[in-house]
Parts: structure tokens; C-alpha cells; sequence
């Protein structure tokens, strides 16, 4: 089968068939056709918000639509490769392009379902959807900055994504669940759990 036609109905069969996905992405990870799926999704969600903005962008909105989808397609090489040497450590038997590929198909598939959500709740609220943040900030009174923070924690997508993500380096690296569990979650917690910190100590 042509690479790219198997990349590309990766990027369906992902929604409904993971374990096999990750099957064969274990055995031929590609990465060009899903980032592009990406940068694809991206364009989508920044049209929405520059519509919804009804024209009204300033020169630092515009600068950040523009870094975000570069950040966002960056990180993945970036945390792929501590993936990596943290597997090494274990033992396991990695390769950095499975990695990345396993790790951008999970991403991919949270971060499509998360544009269509956040269409269809514009949609439905007339251009505003509820965000966490504003309810902990609304209902509970946290601070702000550590209410941004708790939402990116407690975002459904962003847990589902790493869920999605250990399964995935379980079955492609055929490596031990709770190792791959372990290393995604560590880091994640790592990374989201300084600000709780910083907050409940000072």
C-alpha cells in the first residue's frame, strides 16, 4: 500500500480501531501525513477564532495565532525525544520515530475532537463556549492565573490524550502498560503540577 494512503487512513482509523493503529504503527510509524492533519486542524480553529473576533485582531493576537500551531507541531519532537531516554532507562526497546508518530496520532485525535466541540458549542452559545477556567474562577474564586492552569489539568481532552497516548506506546513499543502509563503521566504531572505547588505554598 502506498505510505501516504496508509497514513492518511491512520488518521481515521484512530477514532475507531486505536489498538490497531498503534499495532502497525509499531512496525512503520509515519509522521508527514498526520502533522499536515494537524496544521490542517490548526487553520480550522484560527479561522473560527478570527471569525469570532468579527475582525477585531490586534498585531499580538495575530502573532500568537500565527506561533501557536508552531509551538503546538514543535512540542511533540521536543517531549518524544525525554520519551525516549526515560524508556531507555527502563529497558525498553524505543525508537524515537515510533514515539513521535504514536505521540502526534494521539494528539491528533484529541485535538480534532476538541475543535469540533468547540465549534458546536459556539454554535449552540452563540460564539462563547464554557471553558473550565471560568467556572473555577466564577463558582470556586480561585485566582486566575492558577484557574488557567487547574483547567489545563483538569481538561477531559487533554487526560483522554494521555491515556490515549501510554496505550499507544504500550502497544507500538510493546513495552509493559504501567511503564508506559508511568512515563506519560510523570512528565505530565511534572510539567502541570508546579503552579499547584507554588500556589498551595506561598
Amino acid at each position: 500500500m502506498n505510505p501516504w494512503r496508509r497514513d492518511l487512513g491512520r488518521l481515521l482509523s484512530i477514532f475507531h480501531s486505536p489498538k490497531r493503529t498503534f499495532a502497525e504503527i509499531g512496525d512503520t510509524p509515519g509522521v508527514a501525513v498526520v502533522i499536515l492533519g494537524l496544521l490542517l486542524c490548526f487553520a480550522v480553529a484560527t479561522t473560527a477564532s478570527v471569525i469570532a473576533a468579527e475582525g477585531q485582531i490586534g498585531s499580538q493576537e495575530a502573532t500568537a495565532y500565527l506561533l501557536q500551531p508552531l509551538v503546538a507541531i514543535g512540542w511533540p519532537f521536543v517531549v518524544s525525544a525525554l520519551y525516549l531516554f526515560v524508556f531507555d532507562l527502563f529497558g525498553a526497546e524505543a525508537r524515537y520515530r515510533v514515539i513521535l508518530s504514536v505521540t502526534l496520532h494521539a494528539m491528533w485525535a484529541f485535538l480534532t475532537l476538541g475543535v469540533v466541540l468547540e465549534l458546536a458549542g459556539s454554535l449552540i452559545s452563540g460564539g462563547t463556549s464554557p471553558e473550565i477556567g471560568d467556572f473555577l474562577i466564577s463558582f470556586i474564586g480561585v485566582d486566575e492565573g492558577l484557574a488557567r492552569d487547574l483547567a489545563r489539568v483538569l481538561n477531559p481532552l487533554e487526560i483522554g490524550r494521555l491515556l490515549l497516548t501510554g496505550l499507544g506506546f504500550a502497544i507500538a513499543l510493546r513495552a509493559a502498560r504501567w511503564i508506559s502509563f508511568a512515563v506519560v503521566f510523570a512528565g505530565w504531572f511534572g510539567f502541570h503540577a508546579l503552579p499547584l505547588i507554588q500556589f498551595l505554598l506561598f
